[in-house]
This record gives C-alpha cells, structure tokens and sequence, in this order.
C-alpha cells in the first residue's frame, strides 16, 4: 500500500462504512463529495510543473478515484468541483458578508466564526475569546484576518498565482 493509498484510505474508509452501515439499516443515502479543484497547494503545483490547473486536478482526481477504486469504496452519488461553480460561491459569499457573517480585508474574504453562536458545537470545540490575534505559532495564512479562527472563503488573487485566476464580484480569484 502506497502512502497516497494509505491516506486516502484513511480519509475516506470512515464515510464509506457508514454509508454502508446506514444503507444496510434502510436509509436512503445521498453521498456528495467535494472534489477540491483550485488551492493554494494546487496553484503551486501548475506553476512549478508548468501545467494547467485542468491538467494538475485530472491527473489527481484520477489517481485519487483509482484508490478508491483499489480499495472497493462506494463511489459518491455526486462529485461536484469548486471551479464549476464560482458564481454560486460568489453569491454565497456575498449574503454571509450581507448578514454581517463575512467580511473582506485586503481582498479577501473571511467567514466571521463569532458570527455563528453555535460554530464548533457538533464536535464540542471550546469557545475561546473572539479577536484571538494570530500568533506566529498559530499562522497558518498568509492574508490577514480579524481574529485567527476565522477562515477564507476567497482569498484575493497574487501576481504569483499567474494564469490560475477568476473575475467575479468579489474581485479575482483565488
């Protein structure tokens, strides 16, 4: 077994014998799963092999459905991709920032986890205080936002993302 197998086996063992499971118990199951299309990690990868973001995300769903494939997983109804549906984002990210449940800062989008009272409540995540500033041992981003919990729903377009990029509303993206 292959590091990558090893991984996605992992990830996505758990959701399959729960479908499995509730399939067995009568339940109809809906399965969506996001295939991740367009990411920092992603941009990177086209411009250091100096292919398409098409060319970067085919080669890599491939080999990601081969694994699954490998390991007798029950594909997922719908396997929809971020990039197939920007104005859909857009228009998502535009009520949140509307319910004051988002908001932009140098370009980019953040969603507001103070916003939502409940935010980490299912998988009983203590509440901290709110405008927890970043630290150097919590940065894991590089844009600036108002409180270090808070995640990016559209991070503003570089000069060093190249040709990987969308107009929209919100300014371009990623």
């Amino acid at each position: 077994m292959t590091l990558r197998m090893w991984v996605t086996s992992e990830l996505f063992l758990t959701y399959d014998v729960l479908k499995r499971w509730l399939r067995y118990r009568g339940f109809d199951v809906s399965h969506v799963m996001n295939l991740t299309d367009v990411d920092d990690k992603i941009i990177k990868r086209v411009l250091r092999e100096g292919s398409t973001l098409e060319e970067i995300t085919e080669k890599y769903s491939k080999l990601f459905f081969d694994d699954l494939s490998l390991l007798n997983v029950i594909p997922a109804d719908k396997y929809p991709r971020a990039t197939d549906h920007i104005e859909d984002i857009v228009d998502l990210i535009e009520g949140l920032k509307a319910k004051g449940a988002a908001y932009e800062t140098s370009g980019s989008t953040y969603f507001k986890v103070d916003s939502f009272s409940d935010y980490g409540k299912l998988v009983k995540l203590e509440k901290r205080e709110s405008g927890a500033r970043r630290t150097e041992a919590n940065d894991t981003d590089e844009y600036d936002k108002s409180d270090a919990r808070d995640f990016a729903l559209w991070k503003a377009y570089k000069d060093e993302d190249g040709e990987v990029k969308w107009n929209s509303a919100l300014g371009k993206f990623p």
